[in-house]
C-alpha cells in the first residue's frame, strides 16, 4: 500500500512503521506494563513439566516470545503458553517445535466490512504485523467463527486480532478466543 501513498504524494508514504505502543510514545511494551503491573516471581516450565527458570510476571511476556526469558544455552526457548492466573510461563525449545503452531483457531467479536453471507469462505488472513498473507477457510459456528489455515501458524495467541483479505481488499477481522 505504500506505493499508493507515494503515488498520491501522501506525507506518510515513507514514514517508519510503528511497532511500539503508539498511544504512549516511544516505549517498550514491558516497560509500559511494569508501570501498571507489579513484578511477581513465577515459574518457567518446559514441555516436560520441569521448572527450568523463573520470570518476573507472566503478563510481561507474549506467546512466541524468545528474548528476555533468561534461560537457555543451545536451542532457544519460546513461550508456548501463559497461565496468568497462576503466573506460569510454559516454554518449548526451538521455533519449529510443533507445539508453537496451530492450524485452526476460533474468533469472536468479528466485524465484516462487507457482509459474509456464506457459511464458509476462502480468503487469506494475517495474525501478526507484517506477516505474509496466509490462505485460510472461515466457517461460521453459532456465535463465533472457525478459521482453518492451509499451513500451521506460529504463536497463535488468545486476544490477538486476525484480519481477512481477498486480493488487496480488507474483508473484516476478529479476535482470537
Amino acid at each position: 500500500m505504500r506505493y499508493l501513498a507515494r503515488k498520491n504524494n501522501l506525507p506518510n508514504a515513507d514514514k517508519k512503521d510503528s511497532q511500539g505502543l503508539c498511544f504512549v510514545g516511544h516505549i517498550k511494551l514491558k516497560t509500559f506494563l511494569e508501570q501498571k503491573l507489579p513484578a511477581l516471581v513465577g515459574d518457567i516450565i518446559d514441555e516436560y513439566g520441569q521448572v527450568i527458570g523463573h520470570h518476573q510476571g507472566a503478563w510481561y511476556y507474549t506467546i512466541g516470545q524468545r528474548h528476555g526469558l533468561n534461560i537457555g544455552g543451545g536451542i532457544p526457548y519460546y513461550v508456548a503458553k501463559k497461565d496468568v492466573k497462576n503466573n506460569i510461563l510454559y516454554v518449548v525449545r526451538g521455533k519449529k517445535n510443533k507445539i508453537n503452531y496451530k492450524n485452526r483457531l476460533l474468533l469472536h467479536k468479528v466485524h465484516w466490512i462487507l457482509p459474509m453471507n456464506r457459511y464458509t469462505y476462502v480468503c487469506s488472513a494475517k495474525i501478526r504485523y507484517r506477516q505474509k498473507d496466509q490462505k485460510c477457510r472461515i466457517a461460521r459456528k453459532e456465535n463465533h467463527y472457525l478459521v482453518s489455515f492451509i499451513k500451521p501458524q506460529f504463536a497463535v495467541a488468545s486476544g490477538q486480532s486476525v484480519v481477512f483479505y481477498k486480493d488487496d481488499f480488507v474483508l473484516g477481522g476478529g479476535i482470537i478466543l
